[in-house]
């Protein structure tokens, strides 16, 4: 389960992020490209940001389309 659950987020990375994020734990393995993984959470975190700002702009959009006013608990 531990391999398929590395494997799954492997192939997640590569195809969510622009660079590589290392797998290996051999520095001989470590691929030149590839982030490390504190600048990883980083950008994972300020795409998360971006994607609730994202959501807010959405969501107030349609509450002025639709004339509802917004709830306390906007994320």
């Amino acid at each position: 389960r531990l391999a398929y659950e590395c494997l799954s987020q492997s192939f997640d990375s590569a195809k969510h992020s622009p660079t590589l994020v290392p797998t290996a734990t051999k520095p001989d393995a470590v691929q030149t490209e590839s982030l490390p993984y504190t600048q990883y959470l980083s950008m994972i975190k300020s795409q998360i940001a971006c994607a609730k700002d994202i959501h807010n702009a959405l969501l107030e959009c349609s509450n002025k389309i639709t004339g509802k006013v917004p709830s306390q608990g906007v994320l």
